[in-house]
């Protein structure tokens, strides 16, 4: 098979030659001073790219800052208009790092001549960028769609008169909160988070059956157990809340190592070495 392979193509080049014959003829060889050029166009290519990305660079740089200050108030109530805002630049970077990597896509990125190396950090340097954009999208799109969900939670028993009521209330509310649970799928590291806190909705829906069943059969021994019982839910809730905010802080600090290590350290060489090439 080999061998037939490889007739198969000596056939093909020897066709190609041929009918083209007439344009290698016209094509002047290629000097040295053509390849420099040839290389200097493909530094320069390298180099438009890198400095496209910077303010993509720097505003990250910022977003990380900003999620890990630790003189942020913590407790301040979410801007969901900003939020969606925020991701809607995110989704921005990434489409425009998608668009520098594919005008570099032409370019040699070997490891045998230092243009294709340059070419080559300057790709790794870009996906970096860009893995780091989608890691925060994913994020901050979880992060809506969770504020959502508690959200859908969140009501006061004071603007309920009776038990049948308020059982409706938490009851619809729990439902909305697992349909949107169950519509998302979470980033990688809090998937054990997402489930756990699913199952405290699926919980509370199921207590708000027998809450209210306990209503309408004035039964008040199966109140106050079911009270007790929605204390306890809630109790477990709020932890599994924190754990998943833990696991989310986590992920943050993560992306700050990676953006002020292997990112940042990537970044500083490109700089020094695509300036001194162009001066070159």
């Amino acid at each position: 098979m080999k061998k037939q392979s490889a007739r198969v193509f000596t056939l093909l080049l020897g066709t190609v030659l041929l009918t083209g014959a007439v344009f290698l003829i016209a094509v002047p060889p290629l000097t040295a001073a053509t390849a420099d050029q040839l290389s200097q166009s493909t530094i320069d290519a390298a180099s438009q790219a890198f400095d496209s990305a910077e303010d993509i660079f720097q505003r990250i740089k910022e977003l990380i800052n900003e999620e890990n200050d630790p003189n942020a108030d913590e407790d301040a109530e979410p801007d969901m208009e900003e939020a969606e805002r925020g991701l809607h630049e995110l989704e921005g970077y990434s489409d425009r790092l998608d668009e520098l990597l594919s005008d570099l896509s032409g370019l040699p990125d070997d490891l045998d001549s230092s243009e294709g190396k340059t070419v080559l950090a300057v790709k790794d340097y870009l996906i970096m960028l860009k893995d780091m954009s989608s890691d925060m999208i994913e994020g901050n799109r979880y992060g809506i769609t969770l504020y959502t969900t508690v959200m859908a939670m969140t009501f006061s028993d004071d603007d309920y008169h009776d038990i049948a009521s308020l059982a409706d209330r938490i009851y619809t509310g729990a439902e909305e909160a697992l349909s949107i649970m169950q519509q998302t799928t979470p980033p990688v590291f809090l998937e054990i988070a997402h489930e756990d806190l699913r199952v405290r909705i699926q919980e509370f829906k199921e207590f708000a059956e027998d809450f209210k069943l306990a209503g309408e059969m004035e039964d008040w021994l199966r109140i106050y157990s079911c009270i007790y019982r929605m204390r306890r839910i809630e109790m477990v809730f709020t932890q599994c809340a924190e754990n998943l905010g833990s696991d989310a802080d986590l992920q943050i600090k993560q992306m700050e190592y990676r953006l002020n290590g292997p990112i940042t350290l990537l970044h500083d060489e490109l700089s020094r070495n695509l300036d001194l090439l162009k001066t070159t």
